[in-house]
């Protein structure tokens, strides 16, 4: 039951809920044009790997998607903020890496824990008490996922003005 619960609080922590919610905003923030393309962009993508991840799931195994799509998601991180933390870098740039690496975080995210996380609480979880452990599971995800949401933008307002007081 531990490890279901510690799966389910892990995908609230990666934040993909936040990318998912913002990113109209995050597309218009990083110059795209039609940010509502973007979004729905991300959407599909979204979709698209997590029903090839369903079917790897048992062709590769739990083990290598989970670790592959937190590799992917971690250098997508990486390159985002390296190409924040740059300097003198075009601003075309920045908005095209920007780009690519949160569709590169939603990739990642979609092949391994996004999909992987509900097999392998099934799997944990004795059968007499799976409804109810999912449940619960399901709950504290949300929870979090809500929390999360809700602090974002004052954290990002925060650490923006923290950063750049000047406005």
């Amino acid at each position: 039951m531990r490890i279901g619960m510690l799966m389910m609080f892990f995908s609230a922590m990666t934040g993909i809920n936040t990318v998912i919610f913002y990113s109209t905003t995050i597309f218009a923030l990083a110059g795209v044009e039609n940010a509502f393309l973007g979004t729905v962009l991300v959407g599909v993508l979204n979709v698209a790997v997590t029903m090839m991840s369903g079917y790897l799931v048992d062709k590769a195994g739990r083990k290598v998607l989970l670790t592959r799509g937190t590799w992917i998601m971690l250098i997508s991180l990486l390159l985002l903020g390296g190409i924040l933390l740059a300097e003198n870098v075009p601003a075309l740039a920045i908005s095209i890496v920007a780009v690519g690496a949160m569709l590169l975080y939603v990739f990642g995210f979609a092949i391994g824990i996004g999909a992987v996380q509900w097999v392998v609480v099934g799997e944990v979880v004795p059968t007499k008490i799976r409804s109810k452990a999912y449940s619960i599971f399901v709950t504290s995800n949300w929870t979090a996922n809500l929390v999360i949401s809700l602090v974002t933008l004052s954290l990002i307002d925060t650490l923006g003005k923290a950063i750049a007081p000047e406005g």
